[in-house]
């Protein structure tokens, strides 16, 4: 046995500028401090309840199957398409991403019948081919896509390519993760069947929780399942008879209560903003940023129009090495910033701005950072135009 003395835990706050987790806002970590009782405590039923009534609002949803699932995004991931996707289902799996890829991994362990169609990183989907594909392939009854792609900033028309699946009689599962609070997103509007998403990014809470939300072509999908999904602990169905939408709620699993205690707080901060205020300064940040490393002389991957408003992808300089500024960032400035994913390592900074990190100091400051590094390994930029530009 190891003599190792351990001292109490001493972390260095950062500013997490990557793309997630974000910092929490201070009052979801001094909610998180309250006092635990127990999963099935009155008190903790009532915040049950909190939770799910804003959850609905942050949604811009209806849907009474709304709650957070015990688990980061990929939970989400896993548990919506397994319990909506089943043996013998036609599934199209949307690709131009890394996570667009991970949904139809995912989706290959249902072992129904995969379609995948893949477009390049970085651009968004073609809506033509994705029509196309539907036509051609009418045993498709489920459509796998990422409306704001975490992999290369990209946010996708997920409102017409929900139309399109049920033009053809599809059902959709959207990954929500980076855009739920930040970016406009309209479930019941927009059609959308089934949605997941996380607490890390534009909630401002840590991670840990799942939110999801499933309309009722949905649930009416999963109960004509000839066998129950490949997961319990994740059975919508279940958790929803037993837990969350019960009038006589019973034991399921031991939720994660400090965790539900920050997700109300940070959704009671998302409804005093006012959903599309929280929306617009996301976008009035995410703007700025991208203008100041425009002066900067940086370039960005993703067009305007075409980019997610809580995630920013620029290019990096070809005379710069990728991992040397990300770590000087994090060593001499206490920044996290993101690099590519897939195909894209070593080619892009994937720089966040998301919820109580959304904000004009932190633009100005990140600016101000890489100045620094960026000459440190001999270009020649300025950060004061820049801010000078956008005060």
């Amino acid at each position: 046995m190891s003599n190792k003395k351990f001292s109490k835990l001493n972390i260095t706050p950062k500013l997490l500028l990557g793309a997630g987790p974000s910092n929490p806002n201070p009052e979801v970590l001094e909610a998180m401090t309250q006092p635990v009782v127990g999963h099935l405590d009155p008190t903790f039923l009532g915040i049950m309840d909190d939770v799910h009534e804003m959850l609905k609002i942050a949604f811009q949803t209806s849907n009474p199957m709304t709650l957070p699932l015990s688990g980061t995004g990929t939970a989400g991931m896993e548990s919506c398409i397994l319990n909506l996707v089943e043996p013998g289902d036609t599934v199209l799996g949307i690709e131009n991403g890394y996570f667009g890829h991970r949904m139809i991994e995912v989706a290959k362990r249902s072992r129904a019948n995969i379609i995948p169609l893949a477009f390049e990183w970085g651009k968004p989907v073609e809506l033509e081919v994705i029509e196309q594909t539907l036509k051609d392939n009418p045993s498709i009854n489920v459509v796998l896509a990422v409306h704001a792609e975490t992999s290369t900033g990209v946010l996708n028309p997920i409102k017409d390519i929900a139309e399109l699946a049920h033009k053809y009689d599809s059902l959709i599962v959207a990954d929500t993760v980076t855009s739920l609070g930040g970016v406009d997103l309209q479930i019941d509007n927009w059609n959308i069947d089934l949605s997941y998403s996380v607490t890390q990014k534009c909630l401002g809470c840590p991670p840990g929780l799942a939110p999801v939300t499933v309309n009722q072509a949905s649930i009416e999908k999963i109960e004509r399942r000839a066998v129950p999904p490949n997961t319990w602990y994740y059975d919508l169905l279940l958790l929803q008879k037993t837990y969350w939408g019960a009038e006589q709620r019973t034991y399921h699993h031991t939720a994660p209560i400090t965790m539900i205690y920050g997700l109300r707080e940070g959704l009671r901060l998302l409804v005093e903003e006012g959903i599309e205020e929280r929306i617009q300064k996301h976008t009035d940040n995410c703007n700025a940023l991208r203008k100041g490393l425009e002066i900067m002389g940086l370039e960005m991957l993703v067009p305007n129009g075409n980019n997610i408003s809580s995630l920013t992808t620029v290019k990096v300089p070809k005379e710069i090495n990728d991992q040397q500024l990300r770590s000087e960032l994090l060593k001499n400035h206490n920044i996290e910033i993101s690099a590519g994913l897939g195909t894209l390592s070593g080619q892009v900074w994937r720089i966040g701005l998301m919820g109580e990190n959304s904000k004009r100091e932190n633009v100005f400051r990140f600016l101000e950072a890489l100045e620094i590094e960026l000459k440190a390994q001999g270009m020649n930029v300025s950060a004061k135009e820049a801010i000078n530009q956008l005060a």
